[in-house]
């Protein structure tokens, strides 16, 4: 299962605009812009992104 918990199915993650390196990494690993979320709702400053995740596409990201 590469790591991944069972039931994980969907993972985010937030990148600010003062790291143009985590944007640009989860632009290219097949993570979708998303609204912001929890805690970055309401930032600006904030990119939110999701990817839907199984066994396969985890290892796959963990490798990017």
């Amino acid at each position: 299962m590469c790591g991944v918990p069972q039931g994980i199915t969907r993972i985010k993650a937030e990148a600010g605009s003062a790291q143009p390196d985590g944007q640009n990494f989860y632009a290219h690993s097949g993570f979708e812009e998303i609204p912001g979320f929890g805690p970055y709702a309401d930032n600006p400053q904030s990119r939110c992104y999701a990817k839907t995740i199984n066994s396969h596409s985890a290892a796959h990201t963990a490798m990017a």
